[in-house]
């Protein structure tokens, strides 16, 4: 059974990106009987994992990795999302979780400075 497509990312013509299938994966976790969500990516396969999580009712964890207002300047050397935008876009997939992971002390700052309103350890 298929549960993703693997499509060329858009600015990144060597990178891939998972696009769900949501029924197939709704199946199996139901099938798995899943008691919680683990993400590690705001994109495809993270937004998969609210998704799930809010199907079945069941706690989400996230893991932010990626400082990514670090990384704006790939992007049209940085003109076509700001700080800001990431910010928002952060405390917004953020604040579905039920618990956020920093992978370091360093990142759980930056996060408290998104004023991220659900819990963050290291």
């Amino acid at each position: 059974m298929y549960f993703a497509m693997n499509l060329c990312f858009i600015f990144f013509k060597d990178r891939r990106v998972a696009v769900p299938f949501f029924g197939a994966i709704y199946r199996k976790c139901r099938e798995l009987k899943i008691d919680v969500v683990h993400t590690q990516t705001e994109f495809s396969m993270g937004l998969m994992g609210v998704s799930v999580s809010k199907y079945m009712r069941i706690p989400l964890i996230h893991t932010y990795h990626t400082w990514y207002e670090k990384y704006l300047h790939y992007l049209l050397n940085g003109k076509l999302i700001s700080r800001k935008t990431v910010v928002q876009l952060s405390k917004i997939f953020c604040d579905q979780a039920d618990l956020v992971i920093s992978p370091s002390k360093q990142m759980k700052e930056v996060l408290v400075d998104y004023q991220i309103r659900k819990p963050i350890t290291f």
